[in-house]
């Protein structure tokens, strides 16, 4: 089926009142697609007539995504008001079935164009196919994907004190004394567990179930995240709730322009904006800062990226943090490339290395080895400074040791992800974002298979789209998602079961989608391979 859109303005019966609303048309020359999780309703050429006889307990326990509006162009008369027609349609449909009022689904108009005579129009589907499946907010989403979630911190804190906690992200939460209350505004009495998780890159964004798009003044944006977190208490199993504004200095995970704090509504999944974000750039770690934190409670991403802030990636620069026995080095891309080929010459060293991230320049030796390290890598740098002296073109000093932890190292060094004093009133998710608008978007209702089977994908549950261009994730009802054509995608689709099945960015950008929206997505079961959200980002180098 050949697809061309354009928009046209509809005026919608929506739960009692007028509004517009944009409608996007698909004009095909027959409409015979059929996709799993569908409801149809059909309705007669010419009329706005809807069989209310059909059997709707199909709906029941399930959400409205996506409703389709099928009809044919031919006309009777000339001056014959098709859209007026459909107006009719749809206001019968929002009568019988009131849950499209309150959910507000998408609506798309597929317009068929093949028929030439009253006779050929009647025998063509004139009607609505609805779109149907299970909630996919963020309370639901967030317990179908429970599984594959990191665990969060869970803490004790004794009500009565003010407390300080520190985290192997770099992030501190300070809570005020007597600042928890129980369901009935009463002072919480003795300890509470405070549960405390931050969603850092995209992998953990796709199954966290957080809904990563803001409305303001009308308009929708999408979210590119630099972080984000939920915080939330507990005693005995009863939830608590805040009396006292709690402060977070948050370790985000870049420096970026324009960037807001977020507070998402419980309730709505909506997001309101409490303030814009300036990162201190003069922020700074005091030594000592993690003495109270045991050492297998800091990972290695948190070294790394205590590391990373020591690097200048277009200079010729290298920097090493020391922890639990092992050395961390991040090394700018010049630096590693040569220290690649010094690696590919003796084996005896290269067997010396635990471990390596060509994706941030990143390797990780045991503590005993780092001297040995540190003179390698320091006769590279000395080499290329003498061969490009005269240039001008060498960065920082080399053998930077960027510790910040138990007070060793630099312990004054510059910290410039830390975002201080986050005022969080409330428990719940926040968010720190720029927002954009995809440049060019395209609605899409693709057909799944089993790449090694060739066999229709079932049961579907839910689609998640990744663009890597920006540190978001969203997610979809299966039969319409919504991608950036010039994004670099990556889409996952998981079941009803938990199987889960990756489209890959490059195979994505060869289907064409600008110019087909059915697409067929030819999909890797990764039911085995993807179990956690490390495993979706190591997978794609997030």
């Amino acid at each position: 089926m050949k697809k061309i859109t354009y928009l046209f303005l509809i005026i919608l019966l929506l739960v009692g009142s007028i509004c517009q609303a944009s409608i996007e048309i698909e004009r095909v020359v027959k409409f015979n697609d059929t996709h799993e999780n569908t409801v149809i309703i059909p309705s007669r050429f010419g009329e706005s007539f809807i069989d209310e006889n059909t059997d709707l307990s199909a709906l029941r326990n399930l959400e409205i995504h996506h409703v389709d509006l099928v009809y044919t162009s031919f006309k009777l008369a000339e001056g014959f008001d098709q859209q007026a027609l459909n107006e009719q349609r749809m206001r019968k449909l929002i009568a019988l079935l009131a849950q499209i009022g309150k959910k507000d689904p998408s609506w798309r108009a597929i317009c068929q164009t093949g028929a030439s005579t009253v006779e050929d129009a009647k025998t063509y589907f004139h009607g609505f196919i609805l779109h149907v499946g299970a909630n996919l907010n963020y309370e639901s989403q967030a317990k179908f994907f429970e599984s594959f979630q990191k665990k969060p911190s869970t803490k004790k804190v004794d009500n009565s004190k003010s407390t300080t906690l520190k985290f192997s992200s770099g992030t501190t939460i300070d809570i005020p004394t007597n600042a928890v209350v129980d369901k009935n505004g009463k002072p919480v009495k003795g300890k509470y567990d405070l549960v405390y998780q931050e969603f850092r890159d995209a992998a953990d964004i796709v199954f966290s179930g957080i809904p990563m798009t803001y409305t303001s003044s009308g308009t929708e944006y999408n979210f590119s995240s630099v972080g984000m977190y939920e915080i939330r208490a507990n005693q005995n199993g009863n939830e608590l709730q805040l009396n006292k504004p709690i402060q977070i200095d948050f370790n985000a995970t870049a420096v970026k322009d324009d960037v807001g704090f977020f507070k998402m509504d419980d309730n709505t999944g909506e997001w309101e904006k409490i303030e814009d974000i300036e990162f201190n750039k003069e922020a700074k770690i005091e030594g000592g800062f993690l003495n109270d934190i045991k050492e297998e409670e800091v990972g290695d991403e948190f070294v790394i990226q205590n590391v990373q802030a020591s690097v200048t990636d277009s200079a010729y620069s290298w920097a090493y943090s020391d922890w639990n026995n092992h050395r961390y080095y991040i090394l700018s891309s010049a630096t590693f490339d040569d220290f690649l080929e010094r690696l590919d010459v003796s084996k005896e060293l290269a067997g010396k290395v635990v471990s390596m991230d060509k994706s941030i320049k990143h390797l990780k030796v045991e503590l005993a080895n780092g001297a040995e390290f540190n003179k390698e890598i320091g006769e590279l740098y000395v080499g290329r400074w003498n061969n490009n002296m005269e240039l001008g073109n060498m960065g920082m000093d080399n053998d930077m040791n960027a510790t910040l932890l138990r007070g060793g190292g630099d312990a004054g060094h510059t910290y410039p992800k830390l975002v201080r004093g986050l005022n969080s009133p409330k428990f719940g998710v926040y968010n720190c974002d720029q927002i954009y608008r995809i440049g060019r978007a395209q609605n899409l209702t693709p057909t799944y298979v089993d790449a090694a089977t060739g066999k229709e994908i079932k049961n579907k549950h839910v689609a998640c789209v990744m663009d890597l261009t920006y540190n978001g994730a969203f997610s979809f009802s299966p039969n319409y998602v919504t991608c950036n054509v010039d994004g670099k995608n990556v889409i996952l689709l998981f079941t009803k079961d938990k199987k889960t099945y990756m489209l890959d960015a490059e195979a994505f950008d060869k289907l064409g989608v600008d110019q087909n929206s059915r697409p067929v997505f030819a999909m890797t079961d990764m039911t085995d391979q993807l179990k956690s959200s490390k495993d979706l980002s190591q997978l794609l180098k997030l």
